[in-house]
């Protein structure tokens, strides 16, 4: 179908809603997504919730949860920096404050897949 995410869409795309947003076409990515090329304001299913300090967001089939996708031009490291900031255990996914994974996000008139950070709730211990 066309417009729809398909598994081989690239890995490499971020979608972003909080503190890691810039601000339009011309503002620089955050320094721990550098380096980066912004796509365009983009939409995901999702809402934001009180996270404490920083903004958090969770996965919601009824909400549209507004940010920015960022195409990621060196993942491996960014996606590294990433997890840290983001207290995101990819390798043990019951620890950690946030968690990633791919979700389809609407740009434009395209769906495609990129890695959200979603909020978990407090540090587990």
């Amino acid at each position: 179908m066309p417009g729809s995410p398909g598994k081989s869409d690239s890995p490499h795309r971020l979608f972003v809603y909080g503190s890691l947003c810039g601000s339009g076409p011309h503002a620089r990515p955050h320094r721990l997504l550098r380096p980066a090329r912004w796509l365009g304001p983009a939409t995901a299913s999702g809402e934001r919730v009180p996270a404490g300090r920083y903004p958090g967001a969770r996965p919601h089939p009824c909400k549209r949860l507004h940010g920015q996708l960022y195409q990621l031009l060196a993942p491996r490291r960014s996606l590294y920096r990433l997890d840290r900031y983001e207290d995101c255990r990819p390798g043990n996914p019951r620890y950690g404050r946030y968690s990633r994974q791919r979700v389809p996000v609407e740009v434009g008139q395209q769906t495609v897949w990129a890695w959200v950070y979603w909020f978990r709730g407090p540090r587990s211990r």
